[in-house]
């Protein structure tokens, strides 16, 4: 447990405006579980079990909350985990934030929160811009995210609609771009066929 004062008792909003619910739902079929548990885990660490993801008021989370579940964390699992389940808390800060239940001043006081940075590429700030503060993961879901409003037919489409995304941030290397391809695919975010045309799904 994380020695720290309580959090309060608070109603919690419906689904459709819970920070963790609309942040979970955004994302594909294959993620939402893997980062469900995750908010599970941080929610039981910071109460002692007592809260889960859906009962745990997220917006009264301060910095000394963010950085005790950091250093848990770090401590209890490896740094590719760790780095994903700390990527699951930034999107729901970020998400009760852009549903006004924070104020830009404290969303700003948490928004640096980062793990181990072996695992650590480029991804998305407040703006929506590219970042250095964010995990693999985070940088698909933001791809995802822009490929379901733009469908792009073809994969060369996709390759190009993807470099275009950051391409006012320094760029992003091919390697990166084939590993977020990777991650999408297994997601069932898209098939591909042998022709090279592009379903989503």
């Amino acid at each position: 447990m994380i020695n720290l004062p309580k959090l309060r008792t608070v109603p919690m909003p419906a689904p459709d405006a819970h920070p963790a619910a609309v942040y979970l739902a955004r994302l594909s079929p294959g993620s939402r579980p893997t980062m469900r548990a995750a908010l599970d885990a941080i929610a039981g660490a910071l109460t002692n079990g007592r809260h889960s993801a859906e009962s745990l008021p997220w917006p009264q989370l301060r910095y000394q909350h963010t950085q005790a579940v950091r250093s848990v964390l770090m401590d209890r699992y490896s740094p590719a985990t760790a780095n994903k389940m700390l990527s699951a808390l930034r999107n729901t800060l970020r998400t009760a934030w852009i549903l006004n239940y924070m104020t830009a001043d404290e969303y700003q006081a948490l928004k640096k929160l980062q793990g181990n940075s072996d695992n650590h590429s480029s991804a998305i700030d407040r703006d929506g811009k590219a970042s250095d503060s964010m995990t693999r993961d985070d940088l698909a879901n933001y791809v995802a995210d822009r490929l379901r409003k733009l469908k792009p037919k073809k994969m060369d489409g996709v390759i190009r609609s993807i470099e275009a995304m950051f391409q006012f941030t320094g760029g992003i290397p091919s390697t990166e771009v084939e590993a977020i391809l990777k991650s999408l695919a297994q997601n069932k975010f898209f098939t591909i066929d042998e022709a090279g045309r592009v379903t989503y799904k």
